[in-house]
C-alpha cells in the first residue's frame, strides 16, 4: 500500500492511496474474482472511506482523529 499526500494550493489538499491486494495470490486466477468480488473489494472500499474521512477531519479540524471514529474494521481497528 502506498500513500501520497500532496499539498495543491494552500487550502487543498490531497490524497492518493494505492492498493496492491496480496491476499488472494495463491488462489488460482479463474478463481480469484468471486471472493475478490464478494469478500475483498467491499471491505476495502470500507477502509478506504474511512481512511478518507480521516484524512478530511484532520485537515478540516487539525485534530487527530478518534480511534474508531468512522466506524471499526476487522483488519486494522
Amino acid at each position: 500500500m502506498s500513500w501520497r499526500v500532496g499539498i495543491v494550493s494552500g487550502e487543498t489538499a490531497r490524497l492518493r492511496i494505492t492498493v496492491h491486494p496480496y491476499v488472494l495470490q495463491g488462489v488460482p486466477t479463474a478463481l480469484r474474482w468471486a471472493p475478490h468480488a464478494a469478500w475483498l473489494r467491499p471491505r476495502l472500499r470500507s477502509y478506504l472511506a474511512s481512511v478518507a474521512g480521516g484524512f478530511a477531519w484532520y485537515v478540516e479540524t487539525g485534530t487527530t482523529v478518534p480511534r474508531n471514529h468512522f466506524g471499526a474494521h476487522p483488519w486494522y481497528s
